[in-house]
């Protein structure tokens, strides 16, 4: 073993965390990184209320010097227990990420859909909050603060109400052609805002693959798996 000394000047403040992982509140341009559809605990046994787990890479957005920190989110089946209005609001939010990443339209009525191999790639604006217990406490992970999506509050990159969001240019410049919406496209939507975003039914009706989403469509998530 060395006898070297290691030395280094001291940190002007002892911040906790700051590595890897998006740990604060903000709007954020997201770039979907990968989809469970099986996620586990972390002692390995099945989330069997889970829908599907999503990993994202925070590419900019309100808060600055967190490109490229990621995070998860967890969304959920609904409770058949639960009260339908309850229960609509958990597919919701499953909804308007499809919306928000292009594979859905806002007005569609049928079942949700999707191939989720085919959404990796896909980019997104969506704001973020702390993830608290009962009481309001934030909670943590090893000390540092744990964040989730706002509510429903994912919207398209090129959705006109998020033109003010810090993006990243030369990863919209690289986004394909397809996924991209016209600001005239969003008036014949039906019209979302970040009020309604928190508040909207959930819209169910198939995504019609694209020509590359068609290689992907071996492995598809249905209403069924909701």
């Amino acid at each position: 073993m060395s006898d070297d000394v290691f030395e280094m000047e001291a940190p002007k403040e002892m911040v906790r965390g700051g590595g890897a992982f998006l740990e604060v509140e903000g709007t954020f341009h997201l770039k979907v990184l990968d989809i469970d559809t099986q996620p586990k605990k972390a002692d390995g046994s099945a989330m069997f209320d889970a829908a599907m787990k999503v990993s994202f890479e925070a590419l900019g957005g309100t808060v600055e010097g967190v490109n490229g920190r990621q995070f998860t989110e967890t969304f959920w089946k609904p409770n058949l227990s639960d009260e339908p209005k309850k229960q609509d609001r958990t597919k919701a939010k499953i909804a308007w990420f499809l919306v928000a990443i292009g594979m859905r339209e806002a007005s569609d009525q049928g079942p949700l859909r999707f191939a989720p191999k085919a959404a990796i790639g896909r980019q997104l604006i969506a704001r973020t909050k702390f993830r608290t217990d009962r009481e309001g406490n934030v909670k943590t992970f090893n000390g540092n603060p744990q964040i989730e999506i706002a509510f429903n509050d994912m919207f398209h990159v090129d959705d006109p109400t998020k033109a003010g969001v810090p993006k990243n240019a030369e990863a919209l410049a690289a986004y394909p052609k397809e996924f991209r919406r016209s600001p005239e496209s969003f008036a014949k939507d039906d019209g979302r805002n970040a009020k309604t975003a928190t508040t909207a039914k959930a819209p169910t009706a198939p995504v019609t693959p694209t020509s590359g989403q068609q290689a992907a469509a071996s492995s598809v998530v249905t209403a069924d798996d909701v």
